[in-house]
């Protein structure tokens, strides 16, 4: 164990001795006093001072309000790298910030700052280094990371969020200061608690330049006041990847709150494939190290993994759709629009929406869970023997050609007193279509047990008359449509 790992673990040691032993001596005169003054405030030199009360304190969905532990016990603890030191971090703590000044900094450039949540930690969990790599393949920048105890009461942890976000302050401020550096040069990114984090350092610091939530925490956090949780005007651009909301921390660690400029819903928020990938992690002999993020937790730390691959992968890139439910999207009610405005990259490309918005995309099972995404239209003419005052179900049997073939089989109710029908889907594939060559549909009635027992016919008439394809993509819709007859 090295000098700053034991110096940590003897911080948090005496943390833990300090509490056991405040709670047995201290506990009838605090409950005398809580008596007269239920809230709280505690101060902490340059840092400020921090209240347990309202708006800190709700009674429906904030009822826990601790105050923040003192900084010397949070072991803050800050991990440079960029081009120069790329595979070993320059680090400091919160208590020596100003040696920054000796290390690889580099003032000409952008800085990201990740921050993680609650029961993680650089040790624990991969997904900060992997995040750190993308970035710095794409762009010679600064990448701070922060480093942080895990604490494992809840509660307490959110709300030592404040303190942590006083503290990154403090070392913006003194970028600032040292370098001339503005505030619009920083990107924060949080997941979990970081992200809330990140809302209270952009509320301190007024024009950050971006604050990126993944999976902000919901419980403790969401229907408060906006001073309690990270929203829009903590940053000229907010944006947020929803993948785990739940009202407690048993159903779920997210919110279910839409906070940001553009809030992205993958899956409805309801991640897939978690199972593969404790089969890829198993298999690659990475259980211990990524067990806290792939084993209870894995469609809260999705959000992570999206925003890792968001910086495309095979030229495929997270698209989300403007929709007014995740129903209409699924049944292809929705496109990017005749310019592409109605549609937004969600992670690292994401760009500010015209209005605040809800966004919706498929994603796949496992890495890197990128899907190509497509708005098909089926324009179809029922024969005049087949017009009657009936619905039936359909079953629509359609192939696509272009570089690659997309195949697909869907289940559609029709009314048949309907001549001319037009019926929308949503079909997605690992590998882009291309510019398609061929459309072909064919429409038929299954047949089954209740079809044969009612002696009801199975044979069906009608003619395609035309297939139009919308590739869901922000560019212009003659760059991205095909209408093939």
């Amino acid at each position: 164990m090295d000098l700053r790992n034991t110096s940590r673990f003897l911080r948090v040691f005496f943390l833990f001795f300090a509490c056991a032993l405040g709670n047995n001596v201290t506990h009838h005169s605090r409950k005398k006093r809580s008596l007269l003054l239920p809230f709280k405030t505690v101060c902490y030199g340059e840092l400020g001072c921090f209240s347990n009360g309202p708006p800190f304190f709700n009674p429906i969905w904030r009822p826990i309000s601790l105050l923040p532990l003192p900084p010397a016990l949070l072991a803050t603890y800050f991990l440079l790298y960029t081009r120069r030191n790329r595979e070993e971090a320059y680090g400091f703590s919160a208590f020596n910030m100003e040696n920054i000044l000796n290390s690889p900094f580099n003032s000409s450039a952008c800085t990201k700052i990740i921050i993680h949540g609650w029961l993680d930690s650089i040790s624990l969990t991969g997904w900060t280094q992997e995040l750190k790599e993308r970035f710095l393949d794409m762009y010679d920048d600064n990448i701070i990371l922060l480093d942080l105890f895990p604490y494992p009461s809840y509660s307490q942890f959110a709300t030592n969020t404040r303190v942590l976000a006083a503290q990154i302050t403090q070392l913006i401020r003194f970028i600032e200061k040292a370098y001339g550096y503005p505030p619009e040069k920083f990107y924060l990114l949080g997941h979990s608690f970081g992200a809330h984090t990140a809302g209270y350092i952009g509320k301190r610091i007024p024009n950050i330049g971006r604050i990126t939530g993944m999976d902000p925490a919901g419980p403790l956090f969401q229907y408060t006041d906006n001073v309690v949780k990270l929203e829009s005007s903590d940053a000229p651009f907010v944006d947020n990847i929803h993948t785990n909301p739940g009202l407690t921390i048993f159903d779920g660690l997210g919110t279910f709150e839409d906070t940001g400029h553009v809030d992205f819903w993958p899956d409805n928020a309801h991640s897939r494939g978690c199972s593969l990938t404790l089969l890829r992690i198993v298999l690659t002999g990475r259980i211990i190290p990524d067990f806290i993020e792939n084993l209870p937790y894995c469609r809260h730390f999705r959000a992570t993994e999206f925003m890792i691959f968001s910086f495309g992968q095979n030229g495929c890139y997270f698209v989300g759709v403007e929709c007014r439910s995740w129903d209409s999207f699924l049944e292809g009610q929705c496109n990017c629009g005749s310019r592409g405005e109605r549609c937004r990259f969600m992670g690292v490309f994401s760009t500010p929406a015209p209005h605040k918005t809800r966004y919706y995309l498929r994603t796949g099972f496992e890495r890197p869970y990128c899907l190509h995404q497509y708005q098909i239209i089926v324009f179809f003419e029922l024969l005049s023997e087949q017009m009657t005052y009936e619905s039936v179900e359909i079953v629509l049997d359609l192939l696509l050609e272009g570089e690659t073939k997309i195949q697909e089989k869907v289940k559609l109710n029709i009314n048949l007193i309907v001549k001319k029908q037009v019926h929308h889907l949503l079909v997605t594939s690992k590998s882009p279509l291309g510019r398609p060559t061929v459309a072909a549909a064919t429409l038929y009635r299954p047949i089954n047990i209740k079809t044969i027992k009612h002696n009801t016919r199975t044979e069906f008439g009608a003619v395609v008359e035309a297939i139009e394809i919308n590739y869901l993509f922000p560019s212009p819709k003659e760059e991205t449509s095909t209408l093939l007859c």
